[in-house]
């Protein structure tokens, strides 16, 4: 008799908990998400692209999957992972600087920029002279040209060969930091200004 009882109690366990499961799965929508890794500025193409199944309850950023045709062609404004939703914050065009102000990239190595820089940080880029000495024999490299800007991304170089920085300054700035002399930039923080 006591099997009986706990096997119909085991029996209605079941049910409910299939039920429930079956409930719960009802409420999934097939969603976009990326086939394969899709850096800043590509554009989405059919074969980016598959389905998934989430639950789409209004806190989920994410684009249905029978909205696939409206985001072909669209450009992405960050890099994806495989494998990750296609929210609708991703899609449009990547943002460019205002006029009169453009990006320059520098390849740093540790030592000319402080390790904890981030984006959204004021800095001074500096151009320093090559190493001169002093009358003890000290050497140092002296500044001889700074330049205001605002750290826009930063990302660590293949191999851990340093950082690469990207610095959004008035265009003039920009392309004189571009034709800098590799190694002979810092980074210095400076407190918060006008862009």
């Amino acid at each position: 008799m006591p099997h009986l009882v706990l096997g119909a109690l085991l029996v209605t366990s079941c049910t409910a908990g299939g039920a429930w499961w079956s409930l719960a799965a009802g409420e999934r929508q097939p969603a976009l998400a990326l086939a394969r890794p899709v850096d800043l500025g590509e554009e989405l193409e059919a074969a980016d692209l598959r389905e998934t199944s989430v639950a789409l309850d209004g806190t989920v950023d994410a684009i249905p999957a029978a909205e696939a045709s409206t985001v072909i062609g669209k450009r992405l404004t960050a890099s994806l992972p495989a494998g990750a939703l296609l929210p609708r914050g991703a899609l449009g065009t990547a943002a460019s600087p205002p006029d009169g102000r453009a990006v320059a990239a520098l390849s740093l190595e540790p030592g000319q920029a402080p390790q904890d820089i981030a984006a959204g940080v004021n800095v001074l880029v500096v151009l320093t002279a090559g190493p001169t000495a002093d009358a003890n024999g000290n050497t140092a490299a002296q500044p001889t040209s700074a330049w205001p800007g605002l750290v826009t991304s930063v990302t660590t170089a293949p191999a851990d060969r340093g950082r690469v920085v990207s610095i959004e300054l008035n265009e003039d700035d920009a392309r004189r930091v571009a034709a800098a002399p590799t190694g002979r930039l810092s980074l210095v923080v400076v407190p918060g200004g006008d862009r």
